[in-house]
């Protein structure tokens, strides 16, 4: 958390008086594609609905920095499967899941077209694992960990006045959140991570673009 901390003052650093500085909320699809077998077994499918929210400032003329966070919950119930080619049987106990990744991204971007402005991305970050549970009526001790995500992603925007509109694509690896127990460990699926596709709505003030070197 002291690295979010300091990130975070990073992007609210007042020295450029807030211009290209904006907050933005994210919603959109998140898929645990590296987890399918065990999440199709717990959860009856591998994606939900994602959102959340990041802030964002540019580096520079061509680079920026961002830093959001995001929640994926997923409900469910328990279930057994003797091995990986054994069917699965649901023993009826609830079961709720909540991803929740921090990250930080440092982005480059590609140029304008058609009034977009496309870049991608790289960064990493923490995955924070949740996971509650009630068996015959009763709620078992809350399971939380906390393993390190890293993430590749491409975009594009477009700024409206102080509006910013774009799409989001992205894959994160995480290792070793799951597999502690049950199916995940069964299937030898231990990464959290996947492709995640978003929806963003910004609001702050654009970048102003350097003059030219010939300007007066």
């Amino acid at each position: 958390m002291r690295a979010a901390t300091f990130g975070l003052l990073v992007l609210l650093a007042p020295a450029a008086a807030g211009e290209g500085l904006s907050v933005g909320f994210d919603a959109g699809w998140s898929d645990l594609t590296a987890a399918k077998r065990s999440a199709q077994a717990v959860f009856g499918g591998t994606g939900g609905a994602t959102f959340g929210g990041a802030l964002r400032k540019p580096l520079g003329s061509d680079f920026f920095v961002e830093l959001g966070a995001r929640v994926l919950r997923k409900d469910g119930e328990r279930a057994f499967v003797a091995d990986r080619t054994s069917p699965v049987f649901r023993l009826g106990h609830p079961l709720e899941v909540r991803l929740i990744p921090v990250q930080a991204t440092f982005g480059y971007r590609l140029g304008r077209v058609a009034g977009l402005d496309a870049w991608v991305g790289i960064g990493g970050g923490a995955l924070l694992y949740e996971e509650t549970s009630r068996v015959a009526g009763v709620a078992e001790p809350k399971l939380s960990r906390t393993r390190g995500i890293g993430h590749v992603a491409l975009g594009a925007d477009r700024w409206f006045g102080r509006a910013r509109i774009g799409l989001a694509f992205s894959y994160a690896v995480a290792p070793g959140t799951l597999g502690a127990g049950g199916v995940s460990q069964v299937y030898e699926e231990e990464d959290g991570g996947g492709l995640t596709a978003l929806v963003r709505v910004g609001f702050g003030r654009p970048k102003k673009p350097a003059p030219p070197a010939d300007a007066p």
